[in-house]
């Protein structure tokens, strides 16, 4: 059985959950809401705790090539 880890919130939007589905594996259910490059991305745990804030624009800087 799946069980609830995360949520990602981006402004007042929750993005998605992440659920722990066994044997190492997790998988990230989004709502198919927009991105808005103006509001961080919060990773709040089950506990409702907050695990990190990662600004949008620095993540895709880091992950998308530089040859283009």
């Amino acid at each position: 059985m799946a069980k609830f880890k995360y949520a990602v919130k981006n402004g007042d939007n929750v993005l998605g959950l992440m659920w722990d589905v066994g044997n190492g594996r997790e998988v990230l259910v989004t709502y198919g809401d927009k991105l808005d490059l103006n509001h961080s991305l919060l990773v709040r745990d089950a506990n409702g705790n907050d695990i990190k804030e990662v600004e949008v624009i620095e993540m895709l800087n880091e992950i998308l090539p530089r040859d283009w």
